[in-house]
């Protein structure tokens, strides 16, 4: 039976004092700015990039062990814990950033583990550049061109449909190579009134979630952990109200888990998303904190979830606070 992470706590890591949660199948990170969800999920790939090169250049690629514990409250280093199922079988590793920078990278089942996360974050700016292939897309076309034409061709296949669903300007995704069959032009292949349009055409919203459905219908076989950070970005709200059965289905699909950080109500207005799948961070004076909605004590969080709403609806209560912008007088 393949692991599957199932309780992750942090401490002291960056400007999260204390997060812990429990992990299923999915997990939605909310919370207001600068409340560390970009700093949960990179704690995530941290451990990734231990498993592959190690505390110490883990540690480097963020600036040092020191710029990885939360200056704000001086507990102590970062600290790191992670509790993993294999059937009836669990399994716990925790790493300490001290600064002797060693650590024991752990059995090599949870190795491989931290090894198949996958981090998926594409900018539509940097999908039209060239470069190395990185979780931004950079190098995107490129990327594309390198795989077999029967897998470039098979992952089409199984993009077009949902694009065409929820972006019908865009009715029938193709392609054609161009050069010395190192590049790829990404074309709507549509004869009726709108005509034909390359990918250079499509909109900011388009050209990320072909990005964001070209990696998951690409991941490796050895993916273990899905991370999207803010999937909304520049998605009409009637493509991001579509994202969550469709994440479910490549999840379930995919045996993956799946981690994403959102601002969007929009993410969570399906009923299937539970309260025990939504993580709230609130930031406070010695660090942030984080609590899952089904283990929420305030009074509009719990009225709302007793009350069977969804959880879009109980995002938004959380959000009904005034923003006072500076003295408004001297405008």
């Amino acid at each position: 039976m393949p692991m599957k992470l199932a309780h992750v706590e942090l401490r002291n890591w960056r400007n999260l004092a204390h997060v812990e949660f429990d992990l299923s199948t999915r997990l939605f990170v909310v919370g207001p700015n600068a409340s560390g969800k970009s700093n949960l999920l990179d704690a995530l790939r941290f451990t990734s990039d231990v498993a592959k090169m190690g505390l110490r250049g883990a540690a480097e690629r963020r600036g040092g062990i020191q710029a990885l514990s939360n200056g704000a409250n001086g507990t102590g280093p970062a600290r790191l814990a992670f509790s993993f199922e294999a059937g009836p079988e669990r399994r716990t590793y925790e790493l300490h950033l001290s600064t002797d920078l060693a650590a024991d990278a752990g059995s090599q089942d949870i190795r491989d583990y931290f090894t198949g996360i996958h981090s998926i974050h594409p900018n539509p700016v940097k999908m039209l550049e060239h470069g190395p292939y990185d979780e931004c897309g950079t190098g995107f076309t490129r990327h594309a061109a390198s795989l077999p034409n029967t897998v470039l061709e098979r992952t089409i296949a199984r993009i077009r449909p949902v694009l065409a669903a929820v972006v019908p300007e865009v009715p029938y995704l193709s392609h054609v190579r161009i050069g010395a069959n190192d590049d790829i032009v990404f074309y709507n292949d549509d004869p009726g009134a709108r005509g034909a349009f390359t990918h250079m055409r499509f909109s900011e919203g388009t050209l990320r979630l072909l990005g964001i459905l070209f990696e998951l219908a690409t991941l490796p076989k050895n993916a273990s952990l899905v991370l999207i950070e803010t999937p909304e970005l520049h998605m009409q709200a009637s493509v991001v109200r579509s994202m969550p059965d469709f994440f479910a289905a490549v999840a379930a699909g995919a045996g993956v888990q799946m981690v994403f950080t959102t601002h969007s109500p929009e993410l969570l207005v399906t009923e299937l998303i539970r309260p025990d799948q939504v993580l709230l961070l609130e930031p406070g004076a010695d660090g942030s904190t984080g609590t899952l909605l089904s283990e929420s004590t305030d009074p509009r969080i719990r009225a709302s979830i007793e009350g069977g709403f969804p959880m879009s609806e109980v995002f938004q209560s959380m959000n009904q606070r005034r923003v006072v912008w500076g003295d408004q007088d001297r405008w």
